[in-house]
């Protein structure tokens, strides 16, 4: 009998490992809740066949070999009818002398003075048979830590079907208002992206001097300079599929999956052509190669080898797929990913001068109503340094500040009062002093 148990819980192991290569295979294609649904009918299902086949094992166990009480066995020891003995931790298979055929006994886990005092008193004694439940008791140990391992698996595999990376912006949910005269402080660089679109809406123009749309942009400049709403724009402009994804997307602790994610982004984005992907921070995933054994970083290098290989396979004549780039970190960035024929046009988005931040101002304003003694000229000096992205806030707090003193228009003093706030908040000195 304890050899059929042991061939049943062998086999019970054999099929859960099936199981879990199962689990591992459809693991991409499911939710977070649905691999744990799905490993939890797998165990339960292990379970359920363990139970049955031990019992179909167990009756097959009683026809061949007779189980017979423990106490029984000692006292055949006694009485010297034992001819053969096979012990094991929790049984013992005997052959008597006085009859054919084997029996078998289970060994009691009680106190050894308790069986010499049964034993004495002439009380017969076995071990209790187990119960179904205990059958899959020694296994919990092993499910559990297959489980966290088949998390862990399904963590590195991705994030499943409902988390494909990049973000995707349907044109009929775009914010078609948005135009290039909502962008103010920035000039030069808004002057060389309406170029490019001039490009790719008018090629014919272009194309009879033999000319071709830039195979890419890259947007470099500080943070909050506009560079994401330049390119949304141009999404909105051209009517375009717009995919988001940011570098830091693609940067994985386990090799091939950024390369994959990669892949995956290129892939839909030519399935929905004519489209647009802007990729921002790409110095998170761009960062210079560099010949040092020490240094390497095979994952890294990986999915930057896969990006400049996409980027190879982009003709924007013939996939029609428009590839905008940001960083704020140009210098860092591989001059492989950088050179013409990848990112034709590297356009630089710098912090707007006094001139700029005050245009900036006005179209943030246009929203509001401000009292007579408001200069915007005044608040742009004010704010040397800042960026459009601040100044939208500025705005919109001093907004705030006029709504909670129950004021029907923003004034002035709105603005000095939320500049003040704010340069206090950052470590700026003085009402009109630089950032440092």
């Amino acid at each position: 009998m304890q050899e059929t148990l042991q061939r049943l819980r062998q086999l019970s192991l054999s099929v859960l490992a099936r199981a879990l290569v199962l689990l591992s295979t459809v693991a991409r294609a499911l939710s977070k809740q649905g691999v744990l649904v799905v490993f939890i009918l797998v165990a339960l299902t292990t379970w359920r066949a363990n139970v049955k086949r031990s019992h179909a094992g167990g009756a097959r166990g009683k026809q061949q070999v007779q189980e017979v009480a423990y106490s029984k066995f000692l006292d055949t020891v006694n009485k010297g009818d034992v001819e053969d003995c096979a012990l094991k931790p929790t049984s013992v298979t005997f052959k008597l002398k006085s009859r054919p055929g084997y029996l078998v006994t289970r060994i009691p886990r009680a106190p050894t003075e308790l069986v010499s005092h049964l034993q004495n008193k002439g009380v017969p004694f076995r071990s209790a048979k187990p119960t179904a439940g205990s059958l899959i008791v020694p296994y919990m140990g092993l499910l559990i830590y297959l489980g966290f391992v088949g998390f862990l698996g399904w963590q590195m595999m991705g994030r499943g079907a409902s988390g494909k990376v990049g973000k995707r912006a349907d044109p009929r949910h775009l914010d078609t208002s948005i135009s290039f005269d909502d962008i103010a402080g920035i000039d030069e660089a808004k002057n060389m992206v309406i170029q490019v679109v001039d490009v790719m809406k008018n090629p014919s123009r272009y194309n009879r001097l033999g000319a071709r749309a830039p195979s890419g942009v890259l947007l470099c400049g500080p943070p909050g300079t506009g560079k994401t709403l330049l390119a949304r724009v141009v999404a909105a402009q051209m009517k375009l599929p717009f995919f988001y994804a940011s570098g830091s997307d693609f940067v994985e602790m386990f090799v091939g999956r950024g390369a994959a994610r990669i892949r995956e982004l290129f892939a839909r984005a030519t399935k929905a052509s004519p489209s647009l992907v802007f990729l921002d921070e790409l110095d998170a995933v761009g960062k210079t190669r560099t010949g040092s054994m020490l240094a390497r970083n095979d994952e890294g290098e990986q999915t930057l080898n896969q990006l400049l290989a996409c980027l190879d396979g982009i003709d924007t004549k013939q996939s029609g797929v428009v590839i905008i780039g940001a960083t704020n970190r140009y210098d860092v960035l591989d001059p492989a990913l950088t050179r013409p024929g990848r990112f034709d046009r590297v356009v630089n988005v710098e912090l707007p001068d006094r001139v700029g931040r005050e245009a900036v101002l006005k179209v943030h304003c246009r929203a509001t109503t401000l009292s007579g003694d408001v200069d915007l000229g005044l608040v742009a000096e004010g704010t040397e340094g800042f960026s459009p992205a601040e100044l939208a806030s500025i705005v919109n707090e001093a907004i705030i500040m006029a709504v909670a003193r129950n004021a029907g228009s923003v004034g002035m003093a709105d603005f000095m009062q939320t500049l003040q706030t704010y340069r206090a908040s950052r470590g700026i000195g003085g009402l009109f002093g630089r950032r440092r």
